[in-house]
């Protein structure tokens, strides 16, 4: 019998965007400044970046008053700065492990 499954292991990677930028950042002080359409101007938010969902763009914030806020970050982020220190950033890689039973 061979059973197949997922499993998780870190790697390193060089942050090359925005969204890898964000993964990096989580736990640190970040600004995000974004806009809601070409019409609007743009906007800025700063907080502890609590979460990233890489899938649907999804990132919350703490703010200085401890509010939450959830920002879309699918099409309207311009820029993100961050407290990192570094160009690399922990990374999660999966892989798919076989096993065979007798």
């Amino acid at each position: 019998m061979i059973s197949l499954r997922d499993d998780t292991v870190k790697k390193s990677a060089i942050i090359e965007s925005t969204s890898d930028m964000l993964k990096a950042s989580i736990g640190k002080n970040v600004t995000l400044r974004y806009m809601h359409s070409k019409e609007m101007p743009i906007r800025e938010i700063s907080g502890q970046l609590m979460s990233f969902n890489q899938t649907t763009g999804a990132v919350k914030l703490k703010g200085g008053d401890n509010k939450i806020n959830l920002l879309q970050t699918a099409t309207n982020l311009i820029e993100v700065t961050s407290d990192i220190i570094s160009e690399k950033f922990s990374a999660d890689s999966v892989y798919r492990m076989m096993r065979g039973y007798h």
